[in-house]
């Protein structure tokens, strides 16, 4: 860490100080007296519940590398390791519940170096390596077996747990960020724009170009497996801006599954599985729950920025650790609670049906807008009236009380009432056709009525019948009249044969097949929404077919046609436009 970046981080520390020290799902264990003591902490590593380590540079005259242990889940601290000459460590992990390593920069007179501290013993006791060029990230994935990497391209392995440290051949010379193995033969690196992978223990390595602009001053690019074949790279671009990519072929393919844009930059990224991970930043930490796609700010501190964070390591699902500027944070619920960016609603006429979209919600308190209220989780609530409601629903999880409020519309519109009909001799099938329609009520013209949807009726006698469909919702009626022919042999097939309109939906573009009864003629009419005649055709001949071209007349929407044959109507059916 350069003096700069450092002094940098302190006055952000001393600007949010007076934030609160309670991040509700997120603990806070350890906080400084004074920013003067303050240590700057960069890695955290746990071995299990209770026993864990964090890694950074201690601030006085100069920077000093530091490294602190818990034995108490992080309740109490103290200082295992504090160089003497100027230096700061990066990363700390675990080769097994004794035996740590912590990588970073020795920082000389004459230029820069790396370093490597190492314990047996869980702290007691450390020993350094200097290396000659500075190191980020650092990887057991066994007892024996681990990498380092750094700047020039440069990847160190040790076989003898940390005895003895070589040089293998990255074939790249720019500063590597992060590296990851699987086991003792495979692993990743990364740097700016590149995603290294190697088969065979780092003899050898495959460089996968991601593209983009290079990070040019902003180091914070890493590189995460949560299992053999799903990978995630995060890099972060001048302009602040984070890209995090996927793999789910083992590294073979990567893919941009998520931009992160913001005036901070995502330092640390964690997975506790294939779909669940986290993204801390300066002042904030991300989760997400879908390997990825979507990410979600955890709860903030009221009327301020989260305190700078660096890195984050969960031992399970619930169990999680946070570190930054001498803070440490630890949660036993997973991180769950989001900040909320709305609820949702869904309405049909005067009744919305509201749902509450935050996350560990316990309560529920939403205002309507119109003086009635409700408790209900997700509640159905019926408006007297169509207006524009301000609808404020205020959730309490473990977390915080959120109020969140929305302008809703609410509508209401009269239906429009239309029916088909099917004919066989003196039984007639209906077929409600109306839109917004709740209720019915038909009237046959021969002394019966019926409120079903879709009636069906037996005339006594045959003849002509004015047949009336009134539609009603909450918001009003509409009411058709049409002429029912029902003799021996059926309209159908005394009158109108066969009938045809097709493809619907269309494109304006439409064939009409038909056959009529020898000696009858009738017309097509299409008809809007409203009832306005839009064009008709006469149908003349006994077969035909009919090709019909209306693209420059008819635009989107919901249409209507209506066939008359000897004056009586005896099909309106929907016609659906989409281009």
């Amino acid at each position: 860490m350069t003096k700069k970046k450092l002094i940098f981080k302190i006055l952000i520390f001393i600007l949010i100080n007076i934030c609160s020290k309670s991040f509700a799902q997120w603990q806070t264990i350890y906080y400084p007296d004074s920013v003067y003591t303050l240590p700057v902490l960069e890695s955290v590593y746990f071995v299990d519940y209770n026993n864990g380590m964090a890694a950074g540079s201690g601030v006085s005259t100069w920077v000093k590398a530091i490294i602190i242990r818990t034995k108490d889940n992080g309740l109490t601290w103290d200082t295992v390791f504090y160089s003497v000459d100027s230096s700061t460590f990066e990363q700390i992990t675990f080769s097994n519940s004794n035996t740590a390593f912590a990588v970073g920069i020795k920082v000389f007179q004459l230029g820069q170096k790396g370093m490597i501290a190492r314990t047996n013993d869980f702290g007691n006791n450390w020993d350094t390596t200097i290396t000659s060029a500075k190191l980020h990230s650092v990887s057991f994935p066994s007892d024996s077996i681990g990498y380092a990497v750094g700047s020039g391209g440069t990847v160190l392995k040790t076989t003898d747990a940390g005895n003895n440290w070589f040089t293998q051949n990255s074939t790249v010379n720019d500063y590597l960020y992060s590296v990851y193995f699987l086991n003792d033969t495979v692993g990743f690196s990364c740097g700016d724009t590149f995603v290294l992978k190697t088969m065979d223990g780092g003899n050898s390595w495959s460089n996968i170009n991601i593209g983009g602009l290079p990070a040019n001053g902003y180091p914070y690019q890493q590189v995460f497996f949560s299992s053999d074949s799903v990978g995630y790279y995060m890099r972060s671009s001048d302009g602040f801006i984070t890209y995090v990519y996927k793999t789910i072929d083992g590294g073979i393919n990567w893919n941009l599954q998520s931009t992160l844009p913001s005036f901070e930059n995502y330092s640390a990224m964690f997975f506790i599985n294939d779909t669940t991970g986290y993204i801390m930043g300066w002042f904030s930490m991300l989760k997400t729950i879908d390997g990825g796609a979507s990410w979600n700010i955890q709860t903030s501190i009221p009327g301020g920025f989260w305190n700078e964070m660096q890195d984050v390591f969960f031992l399970n699902k619930d169990t999680g650790f946070a570190v930054g500027p001498g803070m440490f944070h630890k949660t036993t619920i997973g991180g769950e609670c989001v900040t909320p960016a709305s609820f949702s609603f869904s309405d049909s006429l005067l009744t919305v049906s509201f749902y509450d979209s935050m996350f560990n919600s316990t309560s529920w308190y939403w205002a309507f807008g119109d003086g009635d209220t409700s408790t209900q989780q997700n509640p159905i609530h019926t408006y007297d009236s169509a207006e524009i409601y301000n609808v404020c629903l205020t959730a309490t999880s473990i977390c915080d009380t959120v109020t969140i409020c929305d302008s809703v519309t609410v509508s209401c519109l009269k239906p429009i009432s239309l029916f088909s009909y099917i004919d066989s001799s003196l039984s007639v099938s209906f077929s409600d056709s109306s839109t917004g329609a709740t209720s019915w009520l038909w009237d046959f013209d021969d002394g019966d009525t019926d409120t079903i949807q879709n009636p069906a009726h037996i005339y006594q006698n045959p003849g002509t019948y004015t047949v009336i469909l009134i539609a009603g919702n909450v918001c009003g009626s509409d009411t058709i009249m049409r002429s029912v022919t029902v003799n021996a042999l059926g309209i159908s097939e005394s009158v109108f044969n066969d009938f045809k309109l097709y493809p619907n939906p269309n494109n304006g573009n439409f064939k009409i097949d038909y056959q009529l009864s020898k000696g009858k003629k009738g017309k097509l009419t299409i008809f809007d929404i409203m009832g306005k005649k839009i064009f008709t055709y006469p149908l003349v001949n006994e077969t035909d077919n009919l090709k019909i071209s209306k693209d420059e007349v008819l635009e989107n929407g919901l249409y209507f046609y209506q066939i008359i044959i000897n004056n009586n109507i005896v099909r309106r059916e929907k016609l659906l436009i989409i281009k």
